[in-house]
């Protein structure tokens, strides 16, 4: 049976913010150490200690934004641990991730990744152990422009400018790591802190701590409806899990599939609870899903939370995509968990040799869509029936997104979540011809497919022919277990 893919240029769900293709780095496992930092003494090249590889990887998929320094980290790092001559600073147990932490990679270092990154920086703040004057203390170090003893600390140490640090956490998870406070509790902190930084950084843009149950994000925001105005984005986190990174089950396979809708209900379950406190006001406040991902059952502490990335992994994370874009209007940002080396990462090392995994394709593939305004695409085809707990749902074969850029350049993605069977489409845009359309296609020889660091990749995008338009419509075949992007640019 042949789908049907009708994109409708005339129905739009918002603008992509770039942010929604965000990242995150946290103080855990491989992924700041060995993945972003290796030290000026190192032989894997660097530059002042950051990775080469990695950063150069990286800058090829332009990441919008990187969350820092965590995650739990968050809420016990200390930031003037972290800066100053390195070799005098102090090294500190591992809290929440075993081990210990040099302090070798802070402040400096990392808004100098960002730099090279071209990403904004997105700082978490320590409530759980910290105190606003803490915390007061770093946006001032960071951001302030003035004459002050902090000012001239950071000058001291090799920065004399000020960074442009937009986004700030106010703690992370505080309803469990960051202190398990009680909601009104945190709110109540939180109005604390953020009634001190705003006077330092009146243009920045503060994250509050939401949760995936509902209650606490009502009592969160019935704490602070009269101070609506401190909260610019709710940071909500979600994580699934089926099978592990390379064992899996076909029905443990389309249940990973069907888990893009716990990422929607939680999506739709926080917009719905800040929609009903700002409603009668113009106050718009983002949804900040800035951890997410898979992350398998092999994925533990005592592995530095590493676990294989397959395929399968890519394809649930460009279904994901899609949705996320379906909810452009709500959506301020996402974060996967984690850049490099740490659960569904983009990037893999093994001393100094890389590996771009799967996932990081999708990345790759996808960039065309931020910053372009999201259309409706309809798609009608064959679907699979999924039981998760007793529970039936039904899950098309092929989900597609489509964006218009301001040049008149069109993308369309189509995923094929059929782990063995190629799909055929029929891709429709109304009232469009198709003067010029080019497409890649990323796939592989089986779902549990991954890359290995210094190995040849089994997984990487391709140059794909397309099938001549004609009277608005293109037919296309999809690989199994794939996703296609198809750019249509104007004559």
């Amino acid at each position: 049976m042949r789908s049907s893919i009708t994109v409708r240029p005339d129905s739009v769900y918002g603008v992509v913010r770039p942010e929604l293709y965000g990242h995150f780095a946290e103080h855990l496992g491989r992924c700041i150490c060995e993945g972003i930092w290796v030290g000026e003494t190192s032989a894997i090249p660097n530059d002042r200690g950051i990775r080469c590889d990695t950063i150069e990887a990286l800058r090829r998929i332009k990441p919008p934004i990187l969350r820092w320094p965590g995650g739990c980290f968050a809420d016990v790092y200390h930031w003037e641990d972290g800066i100053g001559p390195r070799d005098q600073r102090p090294r500190r147990p591992n809290h929440w991730w075993e081990g210990q932490d040099t302090n070798a990679f802070g402040t400096h270092e990392y808004l100098e990744t960002c730099e090279r990154l071209g990403a904004e920086p997105f700082i978490c703040l320590n409530v759980g152990s910290g105190t606003p004057r803490e915390a007061l203390n770093w946006v001032e170090y960071c951001t302030y422009a003035g004459d002050t003893e902090y000012t001239r600390r950071r000058a001291q140490n090799g920065h004399p400018l000020p960074w442009n640090v937009r986004y700030w956490a106010v703690g992370n998870e505080n309803w469990g790591c960051g202190g398990k406070f009680q909601a009104r509790d945190y709110a109540r902190e939180y109005r604390r802190f953020v009634s001190f930084l705003k006077q330092t950084a009146p243009r920045g843009e503060f994250v509050i701590c939401g949760f995936d149950q509902q209650k606490w994000n009502l009592d969160v925001l019935d704490e602070l409806r009269d101070d609506l105005g401190y909260i610019d984005h709710i940071s909500i986190h979600k994580y699934v899990s089926r099978g592990t990174g390379s064992g899996f089950t076909p029905e443990e396979y389309w249940l990973l599939m069907k888990d893009v809708s716990a990422l929607e209900d939680v999506i739709l379950m926080t917009s719905g609870t800040v929609q009903s406190f700002t409603q009668y006001s113009k106050r718009f406040i983002g949804i900040a899903l800035d951890e997410w991902g898979v992350w398998h059952r092999d994925a533990t502490v005592d592995r530095g939370l590493s676990q294989s990335n397959t395929l399968r992994d890519a394809i649930f994370a460009a279904s994901a995509f899609h949705m996320f874009q379906r909810h452009a209007r709500v959506l301020s940002m996402t974060n996967i968990a984690q850049t490099i080396n740490v659960l569904q990462c983009l990037l893999a090392t093994d001393g100094d040799k890389l590996a771009r995994t799967p996932t990081y394709y999708v990345y790759d593939l996808l960039q065309p869509h931020k910053g372009a305004t999201a259309l409706v695409a309809d798609v009608d085809g064959p679907s699979v029936e999924v039981t998760d707990a007793g529970q039936r749902s039904t899950l098309p074969v092929l989900d597609a997104s489509a964006t218009a850029s301001h040049d008149g350049t069109m993308t369309i993605s189509v995923v094929n979540r059929h782990p063995s069977e190629t799909q055929e489409g029929c891709v429709k845009v109304a009232g469009s011809a198709f003067p010029n359309i080019s497409a890649r296609c990323l796939g592989g020889t089986s779902p549990a497919a991954e890359n290995q660091p210094g190995a040849p990749e089994s997984v990487a995008p391709a140059a794909v022919s397309t099938a001549p338009a004609k009277n608005g419509e293109f037919v296309h075949t999809f690989p199994p277990c794939s996703l296609t992007v198809f750019r249509i640019s104007p004559a």
